[in-house]
């Protein structure tokens, strides 16, 4: 018997334009959907997480937010705003959740295969979040929060993989040059070599620049058709999103003659969100890692994620095996 769902009031929607989108598969297997509002500094932004880990089944149809919405950790379809996010202070002024308001899955999506949904009259009220206390977050509903209406809102995109694990194929991805301009495709650059070896940094990171005059050293003692590399600079100095002309300035300041080994990997919201979207970074127990960060993909068509810092493989060793 089909579930009969109740109307739903058009609320005055919120405009929500798109500067870029994506979606993505998350630990567990739940899907997410991310838009920015604005490619500047500041931004809002809408997340749409749909939890198969807490139950919920992502096949065609309507759900009524009143029964799968809500916030924490018990929402099965979570609709987020965080509205004017600074990008590069991670703070925002307020944030909204979903709790009333129809959600169409149009295309269920899966890796590599398309998601479309339709949101209708999706009313989002602003929250408060504080430390509970075990020191899980506490979310509760504003007292006379503001709201944020969703109505008529469509999204159709590509769901990115799930990020490859050691001794997997790695999917296709790119990043941009810092000398070129141009997007590279990184699993046709590992192709050209019998290992590539990517150094994710970042202009602040004091240890970066250190490793990497070191890890220049070796690429130029063997051929690139052995061993190749890719330096990744995901944040400025201020810990903010890297331009070109500072990523130049950065490759300069290492030593390199030019920046053709530097790539920058920042989506307006998150550093390495290329890189890490296709290799798992393997975070440690707090949920963080390291810089400089090490990985190790095996030249071929396709590559294979060999080594990554903090996975439990050895560098050297890895790369000896694959050269030797």
């Amino acid at each position: 018997q089909m579930m009969m769902l109740p109307d739903v009031q058009a609320c005055e929607a919120d405009e929500f334009p798109i500067a870029s989108e994506w979606a993505t598969i998350g630990e567990g297997g739940y899907t997410q959907y991310v838009r920015l509002s604005s490619d500047g500094a500041v931004s809002d932004i809408l997340l749409v997480e749909f939890r198969v880990d807490r139950g919920f089944v992502m096949a065609p149809g309507t759900y009524d937010l009143a029964e799968v919405g809500g916030a924490g950790d018990t929402c099965q379809v979570c609709g987020i705003v965080l509205e004017n996010r600074n990008l590069a202070q991670r703070r925002h002024e307020r944030v909204y959740m979903g709790y009333e308001g129809q959600v169409e899955v149009v295309a269920p999506g899966g890796a590599n295969e398309q998601l479309a949904v339709n949101l209708s009259a999706v009313n989002l009220s602003e929250v408060t979040i504080s430390q509970g206390p075990n020191g899980q977050a506490a979310i509760d509903v504003t007292p006379n929060g503001r709201r944020w209406c969703l109505d008529g809102l469509e999204f159709d995109t590509v769901v990115k993989p799930p990020p490859a694990m050691i001794g997997e194929e790695v999917h296709e991805f790119s990043v941009q040059n810092c000398a070129t301009e141009e997007m590279v495709s990184v699993t046709e650059r590992a192709a050209r070599t019998q290992a590539l070896w990517i150094v994710a940094t970042a202009e602040w990171c004091s240890a970066c620049r250190q490793h990497i005059p070191n890890v220049m050293n070796t690429i130029e003692m063997n051929d690139r058709a052995n061993l190749d590399v890719m330096f990744v600079v995901g944040e400025n100095a201020q810990r903010g999103q890297i331009t070109l002309n500072a990523c130049r300035r950065y490759a300069r300041d290492l030593g390199a003659e030019n920046a053709n080994d530097f790539y920058i990997d920042h989506d307006g919201l998150r550093a390495y969100a290329q890189l890490f979207s296709y290799l798992n970074p393997y975070l440690n127990a707090m949920g963080g890692f390291g810089l400089p960060w090490n990985a190790v993909l095996e030249g071929g068509e396709p590559p294979v994620y060999r080594h990554a810092d903090g996975a439990g493989t050895n560098l050297n060793p890895i790369l000896n095996s694959i050269l030797n």
